[in-house]
């Protein structure tokens, strides 16, 4: 009998051990590998994520008028721009997201007179993950952006007799089409860097010409005032000097360093 429960400890004991062992052995592979979250390229988790980019705004073609972007009288620099929002990628090749972003540009001639952009609006992605290393992957994408945009022109000058600046506010209100270029490297799972270019084309709907004392909107394509708090004598709505007149808008372009975050 004592034999037997010898025999039947050590048995217990051996089992014990190896089941010890084997649990050991999984937690460290755990630790050391990670879960398998993927099975296909990429190789990890790419279903939820955030990015920032931050870069510069250039105006590269187009526009007449105040919004003309080059000539002799007319002229607007690169400035400061960033872009970021939401990721959501239920395919390897493929996302869907929420972006918003500013791009700045400084008038030429004049450097105190500035425009800027903000826009807000849903993006499609295509991705193409190209395999470097074990989870090391190189990823351009392409992908196009609509949405919202609310521009504002701040003109600050003096007036043409030199006395006084003129501090104005044009608003500009409408819709916007992006085409986002993009170029990851992903040194880490989940972690990537790289660069970011977007072409962007606005297509604004109102206009409103703002001072301390007068406001005067219309249709951005329309000489017709939709609402002014300028009078006539006899009661009519009457022209603003601010207004600067109907004009087309130019092409737009974001550069910068691009990052992302994938939870």
């Amino acid at each position: 009998m004592d034999t037997k429960r010898t025999t039947s400890l050590r048995l217990s004991c051996s089992a014990a051990v190896l089941i010890a062992a084997a649990l050991a052995s999984a937690e460290l592979g755990a630790a050391e590998y990670g879960p398998v979250l993927r099975s296909s390229d990429p190789a990890f988790r790419t279903d939820l994520g955030i990015h920032l980019s931050l870069g510069g705004s250039s105006c590269i073609g187009g526009g007449t008028g105040y919004a003309r972007c080059h000539g002799t009288n007319n002229q607007w620099d690169t400035r400061f721009g960033l872009q970021g929002g939401l990721i959501l990628r239920p395919f390897r090749h493929f996302s869907f997201g929420l972006d918003t972003g500013m791009m700045t540009f400084t008038f030429h001639q004049v450097t105190a007179n500035t425009w800027t952009d903000f826009t807000i609006g849903p993006t499609f992605r295509v991705h193409f993950p190209v395999r470097i290393r074990k989870k090391v992957y190189l990823e351009p994408n392409i992908g196009l952006q609509a949405g919202y945009v609310y521009g504002v022109y701040h003109e600050n000058k003096p007036d043409d007799g030199g006395t006084e600046t003129l501090d104005y506010k044009h608003k500009h209100y409408g819709a916007f089409l992006s085409i986002p270029f993009g170029l990851d490297f992903f040194p880490l799972p989940r972690v990537g860097i790289g660069l970011e270019f977007r072409v962007m084309r606005t297509f604004y709907t109102d206009v409103c010409f703002e001072s301390a004392e007068t406001v005067v909107c219309r249709g951005a394509q329309e000489d017709k005032l939709v609402s002014s708090d300028v009078r006539e004598p006899s009661g009519q709505t009457a022209s603003y000097l601010g207004d600067k007149g109907v004009v087309t808008y130019p092409w737009k372009m974001f550069w910068g360093v691009h990052g992302l975050y994938y939870f």
